[in-house]
């Protein structure tokens, strides 16, 4: 009985509400919703800012770390810094190497290095000696737009003559595949 009782007053409601006030309401709910979408876009701002930051520090972290290496061994080993199959182009997920490398050489100005490219065993030789190259000079060219001088880089594909895994027969010989930067 109450809701025969709430539909029939919705019902005059709705039939006797001036048009105006209809749109004054749907007005009121259009304004609403902006209000919500601005504050869900403050909200997802924020988030975007922590997460930037959060980059930033690890990237500072990161090339802090590879300028120790770099004191301490004379080289870095970067399994980072990834390839599309076959090719010199960088995928994405090797930026965030790149920025720390880029950091780390900015911030040490009297560092030079040669970057050196490795290749897995497999395939022929001679193409992976200049697929190698290739990839240490596309680093080069990253580290160079990154600010580094070019004169602090230098270059050498070695393709599969250096392995760190010589056995294939482990499933290891992914490891073969890095870039080193070595200090000069």
């Amino acid at each position: 009985m109450k809701t025969l009782y709430h539909l029939r007053w919705a019902l005059v409601l709705v039939i006797f509400l001036p048009l105006g006030a209809q749109a004054q309401l749907g007005l009121l709910w259009r304004v609403e919703d902006k209000l919500a979408d601005k504050a869900a876009q403050k909200i997802v701002n924020k988030l975007d800012k922590k997460a930037e930051a959060a980059i930033e520090r690890r990237v500072a972290e990161a090339g802090s770390e590879y300028y120790s290496s770099l004191l301490a061994d004379g080289k870095i080993v970067c399994h980072g810094i990834q390839f599309e199959p076959g090719t010199a182009t960088m995928t994405a997920e090797s930026q965030p190497v790149i920025d720390a490398l880029v950091r780390a050489l900015t911030d040490n100005p009297e560092l030079r290095v040669r970057i050196e490219g490795h290749t897995a065993l497999e395939g022929d030789a001679a193409t992976n000696l200049k697929l190698s190259q290739r990839q240490a000079e596309a680093v080069r060219v990253a580290l160079v737009r990154g600010g580094v001088e070019a004169a602090r880089l230098t270059t050498k594909g070695l393709g599969e003559t250096r392995p760190l895994e010589p056995d294939t027969t482990t499933g290891l010989d992914s490891l073969n595949q890095r870039l080193e930067l070595v200090k000069i």
